[in-house]
């Protein structure tokens, strides 16, 4: 009689597949993250505008944030310093003096020491909670929350008690004595549309500065002077910038020759402006320029030639540069611009039938200047 062997192999190898089948772990597949919960309450002043709601729901992308606006008609301390943990970030925004905001920032989620995060941001508007004001306090709160969330933004907690100390406090409600306490009433919870129709028109904004600056023109030297500027905002962030320069009167030797130079640039330019963070807007502008220049010889350097006549030339051309402006009043603003001439400039001599270029104006002319204003 012959034994079979070999036949138990299969049989265990078959039990082991299915127990390693039957208990094996399960593949974890990454979820999208679900969009965090926001809470936004509108304090006073931006609670009673109709559209102001929108305006901050418009900015925020429905993929990374769920938000709840809601108004009330004071600012409770104790609700900033001690948030509730229904929402992943909570924002009040406040209005001082018709034209300081206030945006409070607190989470639940820090691992400080108190178990709360905060940030505080201000901005300065400089004509009120009109149009322009108001889409600039939507934008800076919908920069902050991303930065607040992602940890870059955060206030320290005297910080905010010292400055919660200016806000109008709640007035007390008297109400008559009963046998039953009154049911408490739940906080009204306001769902912006997501179209509210069209805005809308805003008022103009105007703004005037002076200031001084400094171009570079190669073979003409380096020319600087007084600076101004006048700004017209038409729509939201687009308006009209005009600008003059001076160049003070200056010499410059180009050899055979001595000549004095002096001028005025003049720029009206189609301007965009929007906000950086932190207290900074940025404005790009471009649009055509002119350049006035009176040049005049002064004299010989060598006694084979003589000083001609003094003339003046227009050079019109294309501007285009970009302003950082800090503050509301006064306004201060840094600008770079570079200027490119349509028309192309140079310097001879003639001895004899022989004509020599002796210098060149620039063919790009770059410019940096300070303005301060409003």
């Amino acid at each position: 009689m012959k034994r079979r062997r070999g036949l138990a192999w299969p049989l265990v190898l078959w039990l082991l597949a299915s127990f390693v089948l039957l208990f094996r772990p399960a593949i974890c597949r990454g979820q999208p993250q679900a969009p965090r919960e926001v809470e936004v309450v509108l304090v006073g002043v931006f609670g009673d505008d109709p559209v102001f709601a929108s305006r901050v729901t418009s900015w925020f992308s429905p993929e990374r944030f769920h938000v709840e606006v809601r108004r009330a008609p004071f600012l409770e301390a104790k609700q900033v310093l001690s948030p509730s943990a229904d929402a992943f970030v909570h924002v009040w925004v406040t209005l001082s003096n018709k034209q300081l905001a206030r945006l409070y920032f607190a989470s639940t989620t820090s691992r400080g020491a108190s178990g709360n995060s905060y940030f505080l941001r201000e901005l300065r508007l400089e004509n009120g909670l009109d149009e322009i004001g108001a889409e600039h306090v939507a934008e800076v709160l919908n920069l902050s929350t991303q930065a607040f969330v992602e940890g870059q933004a955060q206030s320290a907690r005297e910080e905010l008690e010292q400055t919660l100390k200016a806000e109008p406090a709640p007035e007390p409600s008297v109400s008559p004595p009963s046998a039953t306490p009154p049911a408490p009433r739940p906080r009204p919870a306001l769902r912006a549309p997501p179209d509210a129709g069209p805005r809308s028109e805003p008022r103009r904004r105007f703004g005037a500065r002076v200031g001084y600056a400094l171009s570079y023109r190669a073979d003409e030297g380096t020319w600087h002077g007084p600076s101004a500027a006048f700004e017209l905002t038409l729509w939201r962030k687009l308006g009209l910038r005009a600008a003059a320069q001076g160049a003070l009167p200056g010499r410059r030797e180009l050899e055979p020759l001595e000549l004095r130079f002096y001028g005025v640039a003049f720029a009206l330019a189609a301007s965009f402006r929007h906000a950086l963070g932190a207290g900074i807007d940025l404005e790009w502008f471009g649009g055509p320029a002119l350049d006035v220049v009176r040049y005049t010889p002064v004299r010989p350097l060598s006694p084979d030639y003589a000083a001609g006549s003094a003339a003046t030339e227009a050079r019109p051309g294309f501007a285009a540069g970009v302003e950082a402006l800090w503050g509301s009043w006064p306004v201060v603003a840094l600008v770079a611009e570079a200027t490119l001439p349509f028309t192309k400039t140079h310097y001879d001599v003639v001895q004899a039938e022989t004509r020599q270029v002796i210098g060149r104006a620039s063919p790009l002319v770059p410019t940096l200047g300070v303005e301060v204003g409003f």
